[in-house]
């Protein structure tokens, strides 16, 4: 009776124990995984301040891009482009006001920016304002004068100290968050450890029961069965040894680790299961723990090697823990093998590489980007303007020495420099539209397209369709650009439907699960589904320009608008009975939360 008490009181300890120990444990991984979230965040946080400082910077290199083009041309039209650009430099600096304002550094910081960007906007009017009064030398040298250079110095490095403030803000949280992660893995690893000594504890309580008492014996076999079955199942590695460091007990995730069969190891010296020279390292272990009695996990922050049964080594994490049964000591050793992680963590490492080359060569094109708009915008317009001109002027001044075919010539010569004009004008807005940063805000999408429907013109001598607009769901998304999508879409409808007897444009729309799908449908030409492929590509068109204008941009910037709004694009149609073209956006739920979740 005594002997049974001793026993259960003892069994009840150590599970009372195992509780108590996974509990805290618990507790300290929920705590750790808190902090971890919170490091995520400010680093979400960081990352925007980057974004925007990055926006400013680019709007920025463009409105000194077109002050100069205004310097060098006198060509007025993109100014209109600069102001915009000057608007959404604003909004970027009043957005880093704002991320930072719990940061006294980078509001002083912000400060300094503002007074910068203000003195390089009076520059930049002065520049404007003397190509219009004094011309272009007098611009010219007002641009590259002192004043001008300093400014932009002083802005540039109040930039790249804020810049560096947020990225060494962005390094300081990485850390954070990668100790945490640290952290987690070691109080997982502890926590299994401590569970194993305690199971293990518990199956030597059992085994020393079975000596002491017949009638315990029932209770001892279910005991060991369940030890071995968690033994048998848990994926690290176990393995117990005594104060000789020889190998008393392996679980079957150590011998497929090792590859050696339990009877090989158990009865040998543990020192067969690491290559030299880790073995002396082993030993230093063993004995400072000994020594010290301190738990700890070896590992996390330094290689272990084990050494397989084919001769092979491989990285390993190995924890440490001590039990002492009848004043005998035993180790018990937890072995995760951490091959594919370090695989993996050299395969991050290469990514990162890659993703800052990437970077790199991203940016390279943005600025060849820019380049080529500069050029397409200015340098193309020029000459195009050129041979209209003096189309329009021979034609004028020679008229009576030109046949009707001259006359001919010379209409198709005005006419093709228009064309190119308009081409250009829609390739510069398919570039533009690509690039513009997207302000998300709930948008009416039935009253968008109300506000659409008085800008829609038709060709000469045809009747603006009859226009039937359902109801339709609203969307969350950038205004401006589906405000750009409906006047697309309508524009063509009206185009290929006003050559009808009775031309009808339906738009409708309705909630399909996590998105919502608007369509424009029309009884006009419609189109060839054979030739589906060239309807979203730019410059590509189903009929000639003498059928029906345009330049085969239109639903290029339909299709890449729809892109940045996380949404698909496609259309339906027959030749001769009309066509129907839809676009599906991710929609909002009832309490305003994106359905993709």
């Amino acid at each position: 009776m005594d002997v049974r008490f001793s026993f259960e009181t003892k069994v009840v300890a150590a599970f009372a124990a195992a509780v108590l120990v996974v509990a805290v444990l618990a507790a300290t991984t929920w705590k750790v995984s808190r902090d971890a979230l919170e490091a995520a965040l400010q680093m979400s946080h960081t990352q925007e301040v980057l974004n925007n400082l990055a926006h400013a910077r680019g709007a920025t290199l463009l409105i000194e891009s077109i002050t100069r083009g205004y310097v060098i041309s006198g060509n007025a039209g993109p100014l209109a482009e600069r102001d915009a650009a000057m608007s959404a430099r604003e909004t970027s600096l009043r957005r880093i006001k704002d991320l930072t304002a719990d940061n006294a550094r980078q509001q002083e910081r912000w400060t300094r920016l503002r007074e910068a960007v203000d003195e390089r906007i009076a520059l930049s009017k002065r520049s404007v304002l003397l190509r219009e009064t004094e011309g272009f030398e007098a611009a010219r040298a007002h641009s590259a004068s002192a004043p001008v250079r300093e400014t932009r110095e002083r802005y540039l490095q109040v930039l790249r100290e804020m810049e560096g403030e947020e990225r060494r803000l962005l390094d300081e949280r990485s850390a954070e968050q990668l100790r945490a992660q640290e952290i987690t893995v070691a109080t997982g690893a502890l926590a299994a450890l401590a569970l194993v000594v305690l199971l293990t504890a518990t199956y030597f309580l059992i085994r020393r029961q079975m000596r002491a008492t017949e009638a315990s014996r029932h209770a001892l076999e279910l005991a060991n069965t369940s030890i071995r079955a968690i033994l048998d199942t848990v994926v690290d590695g176990i393995i117990t040894i005594d104060e000789r460091r020889i190998v008393e007990t392996v679980n079957p995730s150590a011998e497929r680790i090792f590859g050696y069969a339990a009877s090989e190891v158990i009865g040998h010296n543990v020192k067969m299961l690491m290559p030299e020279p880790y073995r002396s390292q082993h030993d230093g272990y063993l004995e400072h723990y000994r020594t010290t009695g301190e738990a700890r996990v070896i590992g996390i922050g330094r290689e272990v090697v084990g050494r397989r049964k084919d001769g092979s080594t491989f990285p390993l994490e190995l924890a440490v823990s001590e039990m002492r049964l009848g004043g005998e000591r035993h180790f018990t050793g937890v072995v995760r093998d951490i091959t594919e992680r370090k695989q993996k963590e050299q395969e991050i490492k290469a990514l990162n590489v890659e993703l800052s080359h990437r970077a790199a060569r991203l940016e390279a094109a943005n600025k060849e980007l820019e380049s080529f708009s500069y050029s397409v915008s200015h340098d193309l317009r020029a000459p195009l303007r050129a041979v209209d001109g003096f189309a329009q002027m021979l034609e004028e001044d020679y008229a009576g020495k030109l046949d009707a075919e001259g006359h001919r010539l010379l209409g198709v010569i005005r006419d093709s420099s228009r064309k190119m004009g308009n081409l250009i004008d829609d390739l510069l807005q398919f570039s533009r539209l690509g690039r513009k940063a997207m302000e998300l805000s709930e948008v009416d999408m039935a009253a968008l397209v109300k506000e659409v429907l008085p800008e829609l013109k038709t060709g000469a001598g045809a009747r603006l369709p009859r226009i039937a607009v359902a109801d339709l769901p609203p969307a969350r998304g950038d205004r401006t650009l589906l405000k750009q999508v409906w006047i697309n879409l309508l524009s063509n409808a009206v185009k290929f439907a006003s050559g009808k007897d009775d031309p009808l444009i339906e738009v409708s729309g309705r909630t399909d699960g996590a998105e919502n799908v608007y369509a424009v449908k029309d009884n006009g030409v419609g189109f060839d589904m054979r030739y589906y492929g060239k309807l979203f590509t730019v410059f590509q068109r189903l009929h000639s320009t003498e059928e029906f204008p345009g330049t085969g941009v239109g639903l290029a910037i339909v299709q890449r608008l729809v892109a940045r709004h996380g949404g698909t694009v496609w259309a339906q149609g027959e030749a001769g009975s009309g066509a129907t073209f839809f676009f599906a956006i991710p929609g909002r739920s009832p309490d305003g939360t994106d359905r993709r979740g």
